[in-house]
């Protein structure tokens, strides 16, 4: 659960993975997917327009990689050891 972010001293890429994908939710109305890789999770953004950089498609719908995890990099940046492997891709309802 995403509040469980701000209960515990320490948060990892699940905590903040699942609290970034409810903000754009909820906030901006946007899809997001949970990207589970075999030692990472991270996030994908269904933006409206079209946005350049590292992305995955799920039933013909580009979402973007923003990783909330990858200090330092922009929108449409994965992380360069998981740009070649493929994700599970877990739509949040």
């Amino acid at each position: 659960f995403a509040e469980e972010m701000f209960a515990y001293k320490y948060s990892d890429c699940e905590d903040r993975s699942i609290l970034y994908a409810q903000l754009v939710r909820e906030l901006l109305g946007l899809d997001v997917l949970l990207l589970y890789y075999p030692d990472h999770i991270s996030t994908a953004v269904g933006f409206k327009g079209t946005v350049s950089g590292d992305s995955v498609r799920l039933n013909s719908r580009n979402y973007t990689i923003c990783d909330p995890t990858y200090v330092g990099s922009d929108v449409g940046e994965a992380m360069p050891e998981h740009r070649k492997i493929s994700a599970k891709l877990i739509r949040i309802d």
